[in-house]
């Protein structure tokens, strides 16, 4: 599994629709066969600063599956307003921790 970080950074009005954006993309990814879930969290320090993470099985469900699917024009639709504010996405694996 990887997960897909994706960092933002909203201006302050920007909070609200944001949040409903990925709320309805969230419903969208359920549906996606390699999708295992998305989370969303906004930095305490920083309020401006959000972070979204979507679990994939891989890199490849990610970005070649999801993307070739129709399912993909729908989400994009949804988070396409916030492109702006996109600072970075990058694909994280978790390691085995040794006890």
């Amino acid at each position: 599994m990887v997960t897909a970080n994706v960092v933002y950074r909203l201006k302050p009005d920007q909070s609200d629709a944001f949040v409903r954006a990925y709320s309805a993309a969230g419903e969208i990814l359920r549906g996606v066969p390699g999708c295992e879930g998305l989370n969303i969290h906004r930095c305490v320090e920083e309020p401006e600063r959000w972070i979204v993470q979507i679990r994939w099985a891989s890199v490849n469900a990610h970005l070649h599956d999801f993307k070739a699917s129709p399912a993909f024009a729908k989400y994009l639709s949804l988070v396409i307003p916030f492109k702006d504010s996109m600072q970075e996405m990058r694909h994280y694996e978790e390691p085995a921790l040794s006890p």
